[in-house]
């Protein structure tokens, strides 16, 4: 399946290429433009951490490894339950693995719904809602996350892992799950604080990272032993951003075929036009969907927020990176990230008439 998605994401990226020559005549165009701008995005999130990894591999697993070795765990499964697949959580479980199978369950399929969820859906709900909004939206957050084992371990037989070992291995999963539910629960303001803050210090270790592979290749000198190198970096982001320049204009036509039956679903659903609209624009990315969340009614955003915590950047940036990092893991990862964003979906609908009676 995923030579069909490369498939067409190849003929829309050059539609759009013909589009952007066009003028935009078509809309294709401003799409593929706004793929090959990612490339600026992706080096600042992605470069530093991904020249460090081997370096915070060797720094932490002499910790984290005794721990998770004495109860059975793939050490690999830190790395995903921390940092985002394509913000360095793949590269960095690959180099904690002992199991290299385990080591792409871990930064593939855990760190693109667990990982993601950890380093950017929870600050970015919390930062872009306020008042009596926010709760719906907290809501959402603990439909998702709890949702959040079931796509692992869905993504991880449907990739051939064996599954007793995808199933031991996804109960820090679990764990960590509990943990974010109880903390968003009763002690909401200082679990997002910490996750805020821990999202910042990703970003600023990842462009110190990009800064000292910088210095280190225009001067020829090495200020660190075991870093990668940028020209590695520099080919899986421009892999990406070529990616993403096709399967943005992609995902605009499919959003105008489907205008007429998703303002159907709306009414069947009782939400607003902003929900809709953001529900298809989280296949993409989360970011723009997060920024509309103040639009939405408290119904819409706290489905929308559930599906985020999983199925964010399904057909975008996390696509795209697995396209390159690990193309036969694309499966897994697409089928992985929509269980859990249909079965939040599910569960919010469930849950939307008792937790908000007044709304619905």
């Amino acid at each position: 399946m995923e030579h069909w998605i490369m498939a067409a994401a190849s003929v829309f990226f050059v539609l759009g290429g013909t589009d952007y020559i066009l003028h935009n005549r078509f809309g294709l165009g401003a799409e593929f433009e706004k793929g090959i701008l990612a490339a600026g995005r992706l080096l600042l999130c992605m470069a530093g951490f991904i020249v460090l990894a081997p370096v915070i591999a060797a720094l932490l697993s002499p910790v984290i490894s005794p721990i998770f070795r004495s109860v059975g765990w793939d050490p690999s499964v830190f790395a995903g339950l921390v940092f985002a697949n394509d913000s360095g959580g793949s590269v960095l479980a690959l180099e904690m693995a002992d199991d290299p199978q385990m080591g792409r369950y871990s930064g593939l399929i855990i760190g693109a719904m667990m990982g993601t969820t950890v380093m950017f859906i929870i600050p970015l709900t919390i930062a872009n809602t306020h008042g009596t909004k926010r709760e719906a939206a907290i809501y959402g957050l603990l439909a998702g996350i709890i949702t959040i084992p079931p796509g692992c371990l869905v993504g991880g037989v449907c990739a051939g892992f064996p599954l007793k070992q995808v199933a031991w291995n996804t109960v820090p999963v679990v764990i960590i799950a509990l943990v974010l539910v109880i903390a968003l629960i009763f002690f909401r303001q200082g679990v997002v604080a910490a996750l805020s803050r821990l999202g910042e210090w990703i970003l600023i270790l990842s462009v110190i990272g990009l800064m000292i592979a910088g210095f280190q290749d225009l001067n020829g000198i090495k200020l660190i032993s075991g870093m990668g190198k940028l020209d590695e970096v520099y080919s899986i982001v421009g892999n990406i951003c070529v990616f993403l320049a096709g399967i943005f204009p992609l995902l605009a036509v499919i959003r105008r075929i489907l205008t007429r039956p998703l303002l159907a679903l709306g009414r069947i659903l009782r939400v607003n036009e902003p929900s809709l609209t953001g529900f298809l624009l989280a296949f993409a990315n989360g970011i723009p969907v997060c920024s509309m969340l103040e639009e939405m009614d408290d119904r819409g955003r706290m489905i929308n927020v559930a599906f985020l915590v999983s199925a964010s950047c399904l057909l975008g940036d996390h696509l795209a990176y697995t396209s390159q990092a690990d193309a036969a893991m694309c499966v897994p990862v697409l089928v992985g990230k929509l269980v859990s964003g249909v079965l939040a979906v599910i569960l919010s609908l469930v849950l939307a008439p008792k937790v908000l009676p007044q709304k619905t």
